[in-house]
């Protein structure tokens, strides 16, 4: 019974990564095939005014993190959709820990698979599995995103930094580092987002309770 459970983990955590590749991989595909423009695959590059270059006094990260803030907020309304139902999951181990709690006092044999703090482990590990899952899957959207929009505004990040007459690199490495350096950058700005709206309701619902909660 264990190894089947075992088995099913691993096909799911392989297909967990196996969406986040393909997203990531068609997102580069599309953006450089259909979305970079022409003069940008080339070794010349396109000219100032087609592409995204860093003026003086200027840092091209700054741009890199306001891109991946704009992939950040793009996705977040959509982010409870992404991976498994980790709501779900927190509910139901919400519930089994009332139901643990409830049946303290009962003693339960150790190998018995029904007893509740098992139980409750398991759920406990679902839910940790939901949010994992869920970070990898937010990955590999984000990068794909980020392959899309880079190829949209033309932004490769080498190129934009390389001194004038200096070689430029092949677009499609360039295009890979530009997409990886945004794509990585949209999730702590996901949970840093999260982070801080979730202090201010809590700040909000202080305030409205009386700070009673």
């Amino acid at each position: 019974m264990r190894a089947a459970e075992s088995r099913v983990g691993r096909g799911k955590w392989w297909a967990c990564y196996a969406t986040a590749l393909g997203v990531a991989i068609a997102g580069y595909i599309v953006a450089y095939f259909f979305l970079l423009p022409d003069c940008a695959r080339t070794k010349s590059g396109c000219s100032a005014s087609e592409s995204f270059h860093v003026v003086a006094n200027s840092s091209p990260f700054a741009a890199l993190a306001v891109l991946a803030l704009a992939v950040e907020r793009f996705l977040e309304p959509w982010s409870r959709f992404i991976g498994p139902n980790t709501g779900k999951r927190q509910d139901e181990r919400d519930a089994e820990a009332e139901r643990a709690s409830s049946s303290a006092s009962t003693p339960a044999r150790s190998e018995d698979a029904d007893d509740p703090v098992r139980k409750l482990a398991r759920k406990q590990a679902a839910v940790d599995q939901g949010r994992e899952m869920n970070k990898i899957i937010f990955w590999g959207i984000a990068v794909g995103l980020s392959f899309l929009l880079a190829g949209v505004l033309n932004v490769l990040l080498i190129r934009a930094i390389a001194p004038s007459g200096a070689d430029y690199p092949s677009a499609w490495a360039d295009l890979l580092i530009t997409g990886l350096v945004i794509g990585v950058g949209a999730k702590p700005l996901h949970d840093l987002v999260a982070q801080i709206e979730k202090s201010k309701e809590s700040k909000k619902d202080l305030v409205e309770t009386g700070g009673q909660r």
